[in-house]
């Protein structure tokens, strides 16, 4: 079921869906944007190779972001 913008924002006004912390600009047409968190790792850019397998080490660059 795909809900609309307004009837996201009517239940959380009548506080059948609760989400926290949530700013008006999280809620979208028919969704609302989820903030996860503020540090993800990503794959290190590997110039040798761009195939990944899972017999040879892989390595993580860690990114924080400073929203929250």
């Amino acid at each position: 079921m795909i809900l609309s913008d307004r009837t996201l924002r009517t239940l959380i006004r009548k506080k059948q869906m609760a989400l926290s912390p949530l700013t008006e600009e999280q809620i979208q047409p028919a969704s609302i944007d989820l903030r996860l968190g503020t540090h993800f790792l990503t794959l290190r850019n590997s110039s040798e190779n761009d195939v990944i397998t899972i017999d040879s080490a892989t390595t993580y660059e860690s990114i924080v972001s400073e929203e929250t």
